[in-house]
């Protein structure tokens, strides 16, 4: 059975319901590789972006073991499809964002002395860029890329929003949301080298209170999201009191999830939730005696110089950053993020901090960068049908492979072992993807296109 639905501006009326027996549907936006979409009906609605044309339409399927559902999308059009499972409905919202603005001719210049270098002090990158806030409707930008070691380049563009006009600079304050995960992994990384724990180590080894349907889950599970154990953020949590969730601490969190039943088998499949960073983090504080916060200071923050970088755990602790309402106009993001899920996300950094964090990276300062490169890029670590290990998004490209992390449409950090260059791109606009798509035009920059990295 096939159906297709023109999508209207804004969110469309919801279409009939899509019938599931299975908990994951198979979803193809336009030309994109399918990718498995696991259904969750605890969360309100889950966002997916589609990458929409500037002129004609992308099709979108839903394939389901009942049926295959057509959507056919352009511009602003969002979508909200129910997908009944067991009785229940999980709401993914079809979600354009603009496709992927890229540079116009060739991507590196190999007759210049240092061809990066000027491509990136360039008037083309710029006005990319420029063009790019335009178009994604995002206020500002702060760019930074570390090569050697070194900062070769830190820029910001636009400004800080209806709020706050001054213009945006390197030094100013984002949210790096869920890409603190990145971090948090080099802080696991630190204690794999200290001895305090091993990835294919059983959970139960650091937590023995751990049910036993967790019997079989590995630290490397939780670390690539391919655990099994259930949500934390569901609709309860969402709507509990700020001073309830407040009071939360890791150790609540983990007597709720093992209470609950686990999704799937370790390893089966690759389902992105915060509940796995909050039992990481539980077992860094088991294993060192010391709080998250400080951990994280002594093995990360400290050794990089990073001064810039704090948590935030509510909106009004933060940066001004932006969401857009259903006509188009800005209003502050509101967000209330529980200590007891640092490990998941919550910092607030600078481009400038950032680029310290990869200088840092390149010394050897915080890990060692071979033995940690090796772990991420090892295929028994990848999570089931994903690019996702230990923490970090992989990603291959002609001359070089990067590990990094995306956060809340708004940031990208990734870095390049094979070449020693990191790259930063922190916006100030929830659900635009401008961060990750321009990471990855200045990622093919420095490495050429993605594909098969031929030198790796």
């Amino acid at each position: 059975m096939s159906l297709t639905v023109a999508a209207a501006l804004a969110i469309a009326l919801a279409p009939d319901p899509i019938y599931s027996d299975e908990k994951v549907v198979r979803i193809t936006r336009g030309d994109r590789p399918a990718i498995d979409w696991t259904l969750t009906p605890e969360v309100d609605i889950d966002r997916l972006p589609v990458a929409c044309p500037r002129q004609g339409h992308v099709t979108v399927l839903i394939e389901t073991d009942h049926e295959t559902r057509r959507f056919e999308m352009s511009g602003r059009d969002r979508i909200d499809v129910d997908i009944i499972h067991d009785g229940k409905a999980a709401t993914t919202r079809l979600d354009c964002t603009p496709e992927r603005l890229r540079f116009a001719g060739d991507y590196r210049n190999d007759t210049l002395a240092d061809p990066l270098l000027a491509a990136l002090h360039g008037p083309t990158l710029a006005g990319h860029v420029t063009r790019m806030l335009d178009e994604r409707m995002v206020p500002g930008a702060a760019i930074a890329v570390v090569r050697g070691g070194e900062a070769i380049y830190a820029r910001g563009f636009g400004n800080n929003g209806p709020l706050d006009s001054r213009r945006t600079a390197p030094d100013q304050p984002f949210r790096l949301a869920s890409a603190t995960k990145a971090l948090t992994s080099l802080v696991i990384a630190s204690l794999v080298e200290d001895g305090l724990i091993a990835l294919d180590a059983p959970v139960a080894t650091y937590l023995p209170e751990a049910p036993a349907s967790w019997g079989s889950i590995k630290v490397r599970h939780l670390m690539s999201h391919s655990a099994g154990i259930a949500r934390i953020i569901d609709r309860a949590f969402v709507e509990m009191p700020p001073e309830d969730t407040d009071a939360l601490t890791r150790e609540d969190i983990f007597a709720t999830l093992r209470a609950r039943p686990v999704d799937f088998g370790p390893g089966e499949a690759h389902s992105y939730r915060q509940s796995n960073y909050a039992v990481l983090g539980l077992i860094a504080e088991r294993v060192s005696g010391k709080a998250w916060r400080d951990l994280l200071a002594e093995r990360v923050l400290a050794p990089a110089g990073m001064t810039d970088t704090r948590f935030a755990t509510r909106h009004l602790d933060g940066p001004n950053d932006y969401e857009l309402d259903a006509d188009w106009t800005y209003h502050r993001a509101t967000y209330h993020y529980p200590s007891a899920l640092d490990p998941a996300g919550g910092l607030v950094t600078t481009a400038s901090d950032m680029a310290r964090l990869f200088a840092a990276l390149s010394r050897g300062d915080i890990v060692d960068l071979g033995l940690y490169t090796q772990a991420l890029f090892d295929p028994a670590h990848e999570a089931a049908d994903s690019e996702y290990s230990l923490g970090s998004v992989l990603e291959q490209f002609e001359t070089g492979r990067s590990f990094g992390h995306s956060g809340g449409d708004m940031a990208d950090i990734r870095y390049f072992p094979d070449l020693d260059v990191g790259i930063i791109v922190l916006t100030n606009r929830t659900g635009a993807m401008m961060a990750q798509d321009l990471a990855r035009e200045i990622s093919e920059l420095i490495a050429g296109p993605m594909g098969a990295c031929q030198d790796c």
